[in-house]
């Protein structure tokens, strides 16, 4: 006699070995892009921590972006032309810098759950937003 097709029991097997691998691909996938998120903002205050030395170093009277605007700059000229950078704001996380006399803190929010992760002028990084 000559069998054709599969059995009932080879079927069920073979679903739940793909219903198992598909769980696990769907909660590392989410881990992914949680770690993809922080890496990315990490690159971002660092960026921002570059931007802030080089302007240190090339204005003359020592102050830390962001001075006040000239002849009233939006915030936008005053990124891209002393950081070399455009905000890099978006739905999901938020910069800031906050200087204050030879010193700077640039902090990233993370908007759904408000962890942070900051670096300041001696390149320490600290936050409670922690890498997933």
């Amino acid at each position: 006699m000559v069998r054709r097709g599969f059995t009932l029991t080879e079927m069920l097997v073979t679903v739940a070995i793909i219903g198992i691998v598909g769980t696990v691909a769907v909660a590392n996938y989410g881990v992914a892009v949680q770690r993809a998120r922080w890496d990315a903002a990490r690159a971002v205050l660092l960026k921002i921590y570059d931007g802030e030395q080089n302007y240190y170093a090339n204005v003359a009277d020592g102050r830390l972006f962001p001075a006040t605007p000239v002849n009233g700059a939006s915030p936008l000229a005053d990124w891209r032309n002393n950081l070399n950078m455009d905000i890099p704001n978006n739905a999901t996380v938020t910069y800031t810098i906050a200087p204050v006399a030879a010193t700077f803190t640039a902090t990233v929010t993370y908007v759904p759950n408000g962890q942070t992760q900051t670096v300041t002028n001696n390149r320490v990084f600290g936050g409670t937003w922690v890498r997933p």
